[in-house]
């Protein structure tokens, strides 16, 4: 059986954080972001060690499938943008922008089988 303690872990350790970077002068509002960060991290890998303990994941080559497709995301993105720019709105030329990249990204990782089941 799954447990979601180190979800509730994450959670304190996000208030607690946030507590603590919110509060300090030097750091103020963006402590939030930085609370997020802390807490997402640690969900995340002690949810991977849980997991990876019955299922054996190749976390290098799903990483990279990710970091591709998120560069070239951004590479389309930001041309589009920079293409239509120049033609249309800014608005609308950045929502075009990210509506497409968003639509490469979510074919490019189905194309690489990020999205398939097993």
């Amino acid at each position: 059986m799954f447990h979601y303690y180190h979800i509730l872990f994450g959670i304190t350790l996000k208030f607690l954080s946030n507590v603590i970077l919110i509060s300090n002068e030097n750091i103020g509002i963006k402590g939030a972001a930085i609370g997020n960060i802390i807490c997402n991290a640690t969900v995340c890998t002690i949810g991977y060690i849980i997991l990876n303990k019955k299922v054996k994941i190749n976390l290098k080559k799903i990483i990279t499938k990710i970091i591709i497709g998120t560069f070239l995301m951004a590479v389309i993105a930001i041309f589009i943008y920079y293409f239509l720019k120049k033609v249309i709105v800014k608005k609308i030329a950045t929502i075009i922008a990210i509506s497409t990249g968003m639509s490469f990204y979510i074919v490019f990782t189905g194309f690489f089988g990020l999205l398939k089941r097993k």
